[in-house]
């Protein structure tokens, strides 16, 4: 047998008993909580312990060592600590009293639930598992160990965001197996960046499968969702977990890779379902590959794309894929000024932006049709003359004179716009004859970012259709507080700072033994700090060696 004295059990590399690894930097006389099964545990007199790789409200995930294949491998063990007790100095389960009917009920879906998915052994985008077992009054899976990178690291080491070209070479096989998954009744309800790691050989596969229960708040086991990620149905509403679900996720770190931005979380969504692409990659991402983000984004899950067949479609841009009327894109500008100058484009999507369209059709068309009847039928019966006695420049050129009034273009009365929204007043029907022009943005201390300061033309004056009302916009106030992100990961960090205006850039990755691997160490400037908004905060990311 190979002889394991002198593995890390950090990183299962041989060294020379140093109390350090020179590899990894894993100390192994560092105590371990006692939830944690303690380094160089045997299971099954088979499988030795690493340290931790990830814990959750299911249980926990160790780096391990198989000693019949010798090779590194992941264990995961079921342990939920709301329901259950390590005893010490033991690696023994108790459960705790009154809760091990439940207790069982969730072993019994864990059991179930792994031996589903080591039936898909075959499938390219999941690490297969090979091993399921009980030990400890608790219940064990054995899975390769596959070496690579998170997702979210991967795309630190890409500058932030990946093109479709080469992200379509990564998501489209998972995006397979996803729907092979789901064919076999298998959902995951944790996609993420954190979820999906990329490999030496350049394919990415997914990780971090759990139980539904570990992954739907309002339940007997500490939820973990991922903010950005997990869909609303994930957070307690009252609608059922299912395909949707993770096509939300799937979709989610898609559009996180495709844009560098991830998503609100989706109970904010809720209230302010506004989506932006920042124009250095609107231009960039085909029109088709929005379309199928924006049906697969929809916060309601009966509203979203119900299997990952129709979205491979969408996403392949097949002839025989129809638009989905819930969800079409529209492109747009901020204003014709910025245009010019290739500045703060944005693209829009979403229910809204159709409905505000058809609107306007309708508004336009009847506008139209009653001007076109009045001059027609009545301007000329009011002084008895045919229509046709006109001459065409007498119609088509404009005159100085005082038109009378049958033929006069009808006006309307300017709105008050400010205190408003910006970007809501601009899409109203209540404004459609209208076009409300951003002229520029200003800092304000009393103005809430992204409402109206002023505008140029005074409510109630007298506007025909079609006319611009130019406002000025408030930026929100100049100086701004760093945000306290330490702990969170990177994504997390990405999205509020950029709530608060400010930009983000990684700068090193650190050993911190007290935070959770790949989530943010500190910030500089620091939390708390005063800065200019639009500020580049550079991060260090926990690396735990």
């Amino acid at each position: 047998m190979f002889n394991t004295d002198k593995l890390c059990m950090g990183c299962m590399k041989r060294t020379k008993n140093e109390k350090v690894c020179p590899f990894c930097g894993f100390d192994e006389s560092a105590p371990v909580p006692q939830q944690f099964l303690a380094p160089r545990t045997n299971l099954l007199d088979r499988y030795l312990v690493g340290r931790v790789l990830s814990s959750n409200g299911e249980g926990t995930s160790y780096l391990g060592w198989d000693y019949i294949l010798e090779c590194p491998i992941v264990i995961r063990e079921f342990y939920p600590e709301t329901l259950a007790v390590r005893e010490a100095n033991s690696p023994e389960i108790s459960v705790i009293s009154g809760c091990e009917q439940t207790f069982n009920e969730y072993k019994i879906s864990f059991l179930e639930y792994w031996r589903a998915i080591a039936r898909m052994r075959d499938l390219s985008a999941i690490v297969p598992v090979y091993d399921i077992f009980e030990e400890n009054n608790t219940a064990y899976t054995i899975s390769e160990y596959y070496e690579g990178v998170r997702l979210s690291r991967y795309l630190q080491q890409k500058g932030g965001a990946l093109s479709w070209e080469a992200a379509r070479v990564l998501f489209m096989p998972v995006l397979s197996g996803l729907s092979s998954l789901h064919s076999a009744g298998i959902m995951h309800y944790g996609i993420c960046p954190d979820n999906l790691v990329v490999g030496k050989d350049g394919k990415m596969k997914l990780v971090g499968f759990s139980i539904a229960a570990a992954r739907t708040a309002m339940t007997d086991l500490t939820p973990q969702l991922y903010p950005g990620y997990s869909a609303i149905e994930q957070y307690g509403y009252e609608a059922s977990l299912g395909s949707a679900t993770d096509i939300y996720g799937f979709a989610a770190t898609l559009f996180r890779t495709l844009t560098g931005i991830a998503l609100p979380v989706a109970t904010a969504r809720e209230t302010r379902d506004i989506i932006t692409i920042p124009e250095r990659f609107s231009h960039t991402i085909p029109v088709y590959v929005i379309n199928a983000l924006a049906n697969a984004l929809m916060v309601n899950p009966d509203e979203r794309t119900r299997s990952f067949e129709r979205l491979r479609a969408e996403l392949s841009d097949a002839p025989t894929v129809a638009p989905s009327l819930s969800a079409t894109v529209e492109i747009e500008k901020v204003a014709e000024e910025e245009k010019e100058k290739k500045k703060g484009g944005k693209v829009r999507y979403g229910l809204l932006a159709l409905l505000v369209s058809i609107l306007m059709l309708f508004a336009f068309g009847a506008v139209f049709i009653l001007t076109f009847y009045w001059d027609r039928f009545f301007s000329g019966s009011t002084s008895g003359e045919s229509s046709s006695s006109a001459a065409p420049s007498e119609v088509s050129e404009p005159s100085s004179e005082v038109s009378e009034p049958a033929s006069q273009e009808p006006t309307y009365a300017t709105p008050d716009l400010v205190g408003k929204n910006f970007e809501i007043v601009r899409h109203s029907p209540a404004y459609s004859f209208f076009v409300i022009e951003k002229a520029e943005e200003v800092f304000s201390d009393t103005v809430p970012e992204g409402y109206i300061i002023e505008q140029v033309v005074a409510p109630e004056t007298p506007l025909p259709q079609g006319a611009t009302i130019k406002v000025k916009v408030s930026k929100g106030p100049q100086m701004r507080t760093v945000p306290d992100v330490v702990g969170m990961t990177y994504d997390e960090a990405l999205n509020n700072l950029h709530d608060a205006g400010l930009k983000i850039r990684f700068e090193a990755y650190e050993n911190v033994s007290a935070l959770p691997d790949n989530t943010i160490t500190r910030t500089e400037p620091a939390a708390g700090t005063q800065v200019e908004y639009g500020t580049e905060i550079r991060v260090f990311v926990n690396k735990k060696q």
